[in-house]
């Protein structure tokens, strides 16, 4: 979760601890209210805001949980790991991340071929730690 995100809930539930309080109500779990503070039923919200605001910002046809592979898709493209892509989506192992994700990685398998042009370095003898096993490197 972002700085600013945590930000702006954790002042959501300072607010709402302040009215709970004054109504002797119990505070809710949820984040989402109704404007009489029910949760949001989600089929509710899809057809009645979910799909007005799409075309107005500029948006097709898409369902709320496409939003879950935005924001996989655009950690990747900004150079986060596969594990803290796996982490942030809560995939049961990387495996399952990399299967949905890993065509996204920018030139990754490029990168991976291009490192073995690299030349291969053999260190001198004199570079080797453990004296006791040096290597015999002829020049």
């Amino acid at each position: 979760m972002s700085t600013q995100l945590s930000s702006v809930l954790q002042e959501l539930l300072i607010e709402r601890r302040k009215s709970a309080f004054k109504a002797g109500t119990p505070i809710s779990t949820y984040v989402f209210l109704t404007p009489s503070s029910t949760p949001v039923d989600g089929d509710n919200f899809r057809r009645r805001i979910f799909r007005k605001v799409l075309p107005k910002a500029g948006l097709g046809d898409h369902h709320p949980h496409d939003m879950r592979h935005t924001f996989a898709s655009l950690l990747i493209q900004n150079g986060e790991s596969l594990k803290y892509v796996q982490e942030q989506m809560g995939h049961s192992s990387i495996q399952v991340t990399a299967d949905i994700y890993g065509h996204l990685i920018p030139g990754s398998n490029k990168a991976a071929v291009d490192r073995l042009d690299a030349p291969i370095r053999i260190p001198a003898a004199s570079e080797v730690q453990n004296t006791d096993q040096k290597i015999a490197v002829s020049d």
